[in-house]
């Protein structure tokens, strides 16, 4: 026998009852799949690839589903269909989807999505439909008020997603249900059975995640009926906005609650997760915070030997504390020994709670059976786990690796960032997320790169989230912020006036005229940094070229000085750009390009964006200029420039070196400086001094502001390209001595 035609057979003979015989018309002698495809075109309604009704709305389910007979299976192919108008099931049918999270009904927000109700339906006579959903994701269902109805009558106001009514029976499996709100009751699924009847329904391996009801129910609602059993599933974030239940309620009717996990449901004082008469029996009803709402109302039953780990005393007659006595008895846990996983899909078909390593829900109990929310049989240790998860025994750890800088110090007077060496790698290949827990003392961005923001020491982290038989795992690194200390030694009497700045200070310390510094013979002025050798990156170190004298004192104070001079750079506004190649005047073009400014001309090309204390590009002002605030860092790549030589980045007017960058061998250089905290408010200009492919003296000045845009400022520089023609400064020539790599001298 064909396996298609054996399907269908056992298909058939699982809906007769067990009396043998159909109900007069109930379901077709042979049932049939009927196939709803979002997108592609009519076919011969055999499969996904030639499906028999087409397109994204309610119109082609509700199609199908008039179509079918009782008995038959409505296959509805993967996509997002949007229901804008409720679908209505008025017979026995197979509801079934490709996956809940491929195959998803949206309700967008303005409509309940699926009614299932027997129009012909004889209280007490057995003839109830009986509906089947498997495997279907129901997001953003609104069950709201609808004329006069009353409350739950033809599903007013009750079932955001699924309104269940009268003597109708429903089983749900393998599915999702998210962002669904009712403004009665049955935030997701509501079930009104009328006249207190038996009516046997079950919502199996199914996830519950951030649904909402105004008063009962943010989850589930059953009323004034028996027989709802809720097995493995996962209530996570839903909500009751006024009376009752977040999660679940039994209103005049009761239901059993097996294998479940319950995380931070909420809802306002006066409210509980669990309301009614529910029995529940080997679940996690956990909240994360002691001052969020309580599990249980005064009827639940979860006490003794049902095996359940809850987090506060709320339940009635739970009192022992874990480990009760015996072990496999219902207790009162702490949520940190419960040590529960993120919500999520993790590769499974509804997303899942996971219990992580040394978990006090494992193998807890003894006697399971059968699966998993997510299929894994139970048990997989020497017992079984306690909620909807069973912990896999090969489950392990999803922890990130492969994650280097180049250095564990970031020194500001270099730079302010430090990029990533080699980026964290995922094992599961889900992607790392990046993120710092000392935010005060640095940022990082989402690929890794540090940005200082204080010294100190900058703790970050790599976080892998948990993917199928996988745990989510965090990796961190430490990185200490530093700025050097300003040294200055006595080598040579000079007539010269000069300026030493310490880093990350704009407050010039001026050493009046006939005073020593270091190496200065030049009758410019300069400035002078120091740079403790300690904190000097290693690739910037220098040799001393000589022994230290014996009165020296000893390395533990070890510290470098050097005099560099302080380069003339052209003058310019914010939004300009002009440059000295050879002290000669050059005509450069600036553009703006992604939030950038770039500068180009005699070969060189420089893109400068500013960068926030939090890691963010800064947009360009509304005059198209590149606005700082004192605090944020300047970012530079540039080419065009001589191999091996040095590059040193000012900040003008009052000058301040605000670090240097290497050129490497394709003429190219990439770093961030960050601007003084406090340099005043107004017109700057962002300075490099290098040389270019020709080896000649280069200076480019670039405008820039610090602080507000005034109410004054005008558009006159965003277009995409303005040629600069500077004029010509007299004096303003740059000796090619400067030009080179400027040793260091060690003072021992």
């Amino acid at each position: 026998m064909r396996k298609g035609l054996l399907r269908l057979v056992l298909a058939t003979i699982l809906i007769a009852p067990i009396g043998g015989s159909f109900p007069t018309g109930s379901v077709s002698a042979l049932a049939t799949t009927r196939y709803v495809a979002a997108t592609g075109s009519v076919g011969a309604g055999t499969s996904c690839a030639s499906p028999g009704y087409v397109g994204s709305t309610q119109s082609a389910i509700q199609s199908a589903f008039n179509a079918a007979s009782n008995g038959d299976t409505i296959f509805i192919c993967a996509g997002t269909y949007s229901i804008s108008s409720r679908l209505q099931v008025t017979k026995s049918l197979t509801i079934r989807g490709a996956g809940a999270r491929t195959t998803t009904l949206d309700g967008l927000e303005s409509s309940q999505i699926l009614m299932i109700h027997d129009n012909n339906l004889t209280p007490g006579s057995g003839n109830e439909i009986t509906v089947v959903i498997d495997s279907i994701g129901f997001i953003n269902g609104r069950a709201t008020q609808v004329g006069s109805l009353g409350e739950c009558e033809d599903g007013n106001r009750c079932g955001g997603a699924i309104f269940v009514e009268s003597e109708s029976q429903i089983n749900i499996t393998d599915s999702h249900f998210k962002n669904n709100y009712a403004n009665f009751v049955g935030g997701a699924v509501a079930r009104l059975i009328g006249n207190y009847q038996t009516v046997p329904s079950t919502i199996t391996n199914s996830s519950f995640e951030s649904n909402t009801a105004n008063f009962d129910g943010g989850g589930v609602a059953t009323l004034f009926g028996f027989g709802l059993v809720i097995e493995s599933s996962t209530f996570y974030g839903n909500e009751t906005l006024s009376r009752s239940a977040a999660a679940v309620i039994a209103n005049f009717a009761n239901a059993t609650i097996n294998n479940s996990t319950f995380v931070d449901n909420i809802g306002p004082n006066g409210t509980s997760v669990l309301y009614g008469d529910l029995t529940v029996n080997h679940s996690i009803l956990a909240q994360s915070n002691p001052s969020m709402i309580p599990v249980c109302n005064s009827q639940q039953t979860a006490h003794g030997s049902r095996g359940n780990l809850v987090t506060d005393n709320s339940c009635p007659s739970l009192t022992a504390t874990y480990p009760a006595s015996p072990a496999t008895n219902s207790a009162i846990v702490s949520f940190a020994d419960l040590k529960l996983g993120d919500l999520a899909y993790r590769g499974n078909a509804t997303k899942t709670v996971p219990l992580l390593s040394g978990s006090v829900a494992l193998n807890f109990w003894n006697g399971c059976t059968g699966t998993d929310q997510i299929g894994i049989s139970r048990p997989q240790g020497s017992s079984c786990d306690v909620g909807a998860y069973e912990r896999s025994s090969s489950q392990s750890l999803n922890t990130p690796t492969g994650w280097t800088y180049s250095s564990t110090t970031l020194n500001q007077l270099y730079t302010s960032t430090l990029a990533v060496l080699t980026p964290a790698v995922d094992p599961a290949g889900q992607g790392v997320t990046y993120r710092s827990s000392t935010t005060s003392v640095c940022t990082i961005a989402s690929n890794g790169t540090i940005t200082a923001v204080s010294l100190g020491t900058c703790t970050v982290h790599a976080d892998a989230t948990g993917y199928l038989l996988r745990d989510g795992a965090t990796v961190s690194q430490t990185i200490t912020v530093v700025s050097s200390t300003t040294t200055t030694t006595t080598t040579t009497t000079t007539s010269t006036t000069s300026t030493t700045v310490a880093p990350n200070s704009s407050a010039p310390i001026t050493t009046p005229a006939g005073a020593v510094t270091s190496g200065g013979t030049s009758n410019s002025p300069s400035t002078t940094i120091a740079v403790a050798q300690s904190q000097i990156p290693t690739t910037q170190r220098t040799t001393p070229t000589t022994a230290p004298s014996p009165s020296t004192p000893s390395s533990s104070s070890t510290s470098t000085s050097t005099t560099v001079p302080t380069p003339d750079a052209p003058q310019v506004a914010p939004g300009e750009a002009g440059a000295f190649i050879a002290g000669q005047n050059v005509e450069l073009q600036i553009s703006r390009e992604d939030n950038a400014l770039v500068v180009t001309g005699a070969g060189v090309e420089a893109r400068i964006y500013g960068i926030s204390t939090t890691g963010e590009r800064i947009d360009l002002d509304t005059d198209g200029n590149l606005r700082l605030n004192s605090g944020d860092s300047i970012s530079l790549d540039a080419s065009g420039l001589e191999p091996g030589t040095e590059v040193e980045a000012w900040m003008f007017s009052t000058p301040n070196q605000l670090g240097t960058l290497s050129v490497d061998k394709a003429g190219k250089i990439s770093g961030t400086f960050r601007i003084p905290a406090d340099v005043a408010s107004g017109d700057h200009r962002f300075v490099l001094k290098s040389a270019n492919e020709s080896g000649e003296d280069l200076v480019i000045g670039i405008g820039i502001a610090v602080g507000a845009l005034s109410s004054g400022s005008t558009a006159t520089r965003i277009l995409i390209t303005i040629p600069i023609a500077l004029a010509a400064m007299a004096g303003l020539v740059i000796p090619t001595t400067i030009r080179r790599r400027r040793r260091v001298t060690l003072a021992q």
